[in-house]
């Protein structure tokens, strides 16, 4: 092989590992709009003003943040709201259509740009507040300048908006403005089935099989704020699934299938009917498995993980009282929720509490906390029939088969071979690295093997080249020589350089993986053999 031959290969080898590595990172870029408006479109009729549709949009909006999303939080944050999320209340617009439409083209923008590079960009599109079903207008959303028609946004939002994927999150009014009643003063709206086919799946929705959309609907709208979770009772299930406590397959992904059977079992010992809530969920027409959520985004990774010892209801609460998420697991269930790292959390039952502070990377086991008495008393303002009901029935892979079973709209997560109680939490007992991790492994690896491949080219080329030097007959030859052999051994010495650097990274994340996975499963197995400390329920 010519010299000149070797160094094209060389260098081809070199630019196909560069290009192999930039298809290895090309990923799912996730963004959030996050609307939250309590006022209604017109106080005159006697609408009442909501008190949490603010904290809504802040919540969502904090866990796209710890999923890495690109947040946009348009919503006027009351006093309490502000204090509880100051980052959130510095950041956020007025939920009007004029800031809508800056956020849909600065989105469209971005969408273009992550197409062009790759990426796939995900929009969750989230709003909480006041709607209504007639006048003028048609059925439509309030804003604080006008309402947000069907119309606009079906054809100023989605259609101008080229994400990969859509997930319209709506917790209002009225079902036929997909969405569901959640107004202290709104009438009631029954939902029967065929009304969810037929809202869901309308001309206007169909015109983007993208588009998935998770609406909720109740026989009755006083329940739909609740004092107890300072936010819509829609919103806070909606919250727990996408945190992980619906991930019934322990895959890490949260799929349309697992947030309609886990908002129904959270519901459904509700015994007063006016506080019962329906849910509707239409996964996009393009991939019916898209998930919602995927815990493997988060940058943090911090983690609670229940090894499916225990069937009580328990509540994870930080340090500010916004509470997070909401569990009663099937005995065997053993499930995964994502946590905010650095903080004071609690995780709190009826009968007991425990404290815990997760830091980035670390994964926590439930039945190895150390629980006291409460030290807090229950708050007086529940409401008897939620207090005694919501999140009464017990979640995981036997209720989520039995209710899918019954749906045939909606598509089942796939469980594996050996699936049951034992694989549940798979991916944090004994799982191999993550697959950002293994992409890292990978492009690292591969680099340093390329880059060897290139060092012993460019140094063989060097020895030749120092030989001929040595040996040339005219002054031309040998200085045409040396000057080959000081560019060879450069492009050599740069090449080992590098390859060394990939290879120590190599191995100092794979030391760490190892080390992380060891440190999971000996907590696991430490509380499965019988820890000193027990969780007593």
């Amino acid at each position: 092989m010519s010299r000149r031959a070797a160094r094209g290969l060389a260098a081809l080898a070199a630019l196909g590992w560069l290009g192999v590595t930039g298809a290895a990172h090309a990923a799912t870029r996730l963004y959030v709009i996050a609307i939250g408006n309590n006022q209604p479109e017109d106080a005159a009729l006697g609408e009442a003003q909501l008190q949490y549709a603010d904290d809504d949009a802040a919540s969502i909006a904090e866990l796209g943040a710890e999923l890495g999303a690109k947040v946009t939080v348009l919503s006027v944050l009351d006093g309490p709201s502000q204090r509880r999320f100051p980052a959130i209340a510095q950041q956020a617009r007025p939920p009007t259509l004029v800031e809508l439409r800056k956020a849909v083209e600065w989105h469209r923008s971005r969408f273009e740009a992550d197409e062009r590079a790759g990426d796939k960009p995900v929009l969750v599109l989230f709003f909480s507040g006041h709607g209504k079903r007639g006048g003028a207008t048609g059925p439509s959303l309030a804003m604080l300048d006008g309402p947000l028609t069907s119309a606009i946004l079906y054809d100023e939002v989605l259609a101008r908006l080229p994400a990969r994927y859509i997930h319209l999150l709506v917790d209002a009014c009225h079902a036929e403005a997909v969405v569901r009643p959640r107004d202290l003063e709104a009438p009631s709206a029954d939902v029967t089935s065929d009304e969810e086919k037929r809202v869901l799946t309308s001309s206007s929705l169909a015109r983007f099989p993208n588009v998935g959309a998770v609406v909720a609907a109740a026989t009755d709208a006083q329940s739909h704020e609740w004092d107890a979770f300072e936010q819509g009772v829609f919103t806070h299930e909606l919250l727990s699934a996408l945190r992980g406590a619906a991930d019934v397959n322990g895959d890490g992904k949260v799929e349309y299938s697992e947030i309609s059977a886990f908002l129904n079992a959270a519901n459904r010992e509700v015994s007063d009917q006016r506080a019962r809530l329906s849910v509707l969920v239409h996964a996009a027409p393009l991939n019916g498995h898209e998930a919602v959520t995927d815990l493997a985004w988060a940058a943090s990774d911090a983690r609670l993980v229940g090894n499916g010892q225990s069937s009580a209801a328990f509540w994870v609460e930080d340090d500010r009282g916004v509470r997070l998420a909401d569990l009663r697991p099937e005995s065997g269930y053993r499930f995964t929720l994502l946590l905010p790292p650095s903080r004071p959390l609690y995780v709190r039952s009826k009968t007991d509490e425990a404290e815990l502070r997760v830091k980035s990377g670390e994964t926590v086991t439930l039945e190895g906390l150390q629980r006291r008495p409460p030290s807090t008393r229950q708050r007086d303002a529940l409401d008897t029939s939620l207090r005694r009901g919501l999140f009464a029935s017990a979640f995981g892979p036997t209720y989520y088969r039995g209710f899918v079973d019954a749906r045939e709209d909606l598509l089942p997560v796939a469980f594996p071979a050996h699936a049951g109680a034992e694989h549940q939490s798979a991916r944090t007992d004994d799982s191999g690295p993550s697959s950002r991790t293994d992409a890292v492994l990978w492009a690292t690896g591969g680099g340093a093997v390329v880059l060897g491949g290139v060092a012993a080219t460019f140094s063989a080329l060097a020895i030749s080249a120092r030989n001929e030097a040595t040996s040339a007959s005219t002054e031309h030859a040998a200085v045409s020589a040396r000057d080959r052999f000081v560019f060879d051994r450069a492009a050599a010495i740069s090449s080992a350089a590098g390859a060394a650097l990939l290879a120590g990274v190599w191995a100092l994340r794979l030391h760490a993986d190892a080390s992380s996975r060891a440190q999971a499963s000996l907590r696991i197995d430490g509380a499965q053999l019988g820890a000193t400390v027990r969780v007593i329920w």
